[in-house]
């Protein structure tokens, strides 16, 4: 056993013979591991590349609607769903599966996403967009109940407890339609 004797006391050197204060704290471990992670000597598998840039919200709602259709009207929606599907599907696979729904007519969509393997991914995404919920780790994670985009295709409903109007709304056929 190695030890240093400092103001009497007895101080343990580590396996390399360095004193405590002589060690790498574990926050300067962690600094050093996040400058690697983000200095591009990591393989792409492990840290993030600058030559995958995120996907920009704008791009997310271009996809959207060539999946479902339609996009979220309020921008922290969009952003927290965005974030959600990077975690679940990857963030290669869903910038991936956006770029393939933008730039693919929509009648070769399903052909395009079977030859490129993203069928799984493609159902993932579109079940999240149209339920407003996102599988994690723990279970579903619920981004926004009365903005899914269910309710955008299916005008005819809305999320429970909105109001559709003045009692008796649901009574009278809408205007332009007879009985």
């Amino acid at each position: 056993m190695r030890g240093a004797k400092i103001a009497g006391e007895n101080v343990m050197n580590g396996a390399d013979g360095r004193k405590p204060s002589e060690r790498m704290s574990r926050r300067e471990l962690l600094q050093g591991l996040a400058a690697l992670a983000t200095s591009g000597w990591l393989p792409t598998a492990l840290a993030q590349s600058a030559s995958s840039p995120p996907l920009s919200p704008t791009q997310f709602s271009a996809a959207s609607i060539a999946c479902t259709g339609y996009a979220f009207d309020d921008p922290r929606v969009a952003t927290a769903m965005l974030r959600a599907l990077n975690d679940s599907v990857g963030r290669a696979n869903l910038i991936r599966l956006a770029k393939l729904a933008i730039n693919t007519p929509p009648g070769q969509l399903d052909a395009a996403l079977k030859t490129a393997g993203m069928e799984r991914t493609a159902e993932i995404v579109v079940a999240a967009l149209y339920t407003g919920t996102v599988d994690g780790p723990k279970g579903a994670i619920v981004i926004s109940y009365d903005q899914a985009l269910v309710w955008q295709a299916c005008v005819w409903t809305k999320p429970n407890a909105f109001c559709g109007g003045q009692t008796n709304y649901w009574a009278d056929a809408p205007t332009g339609v007879t009985s």
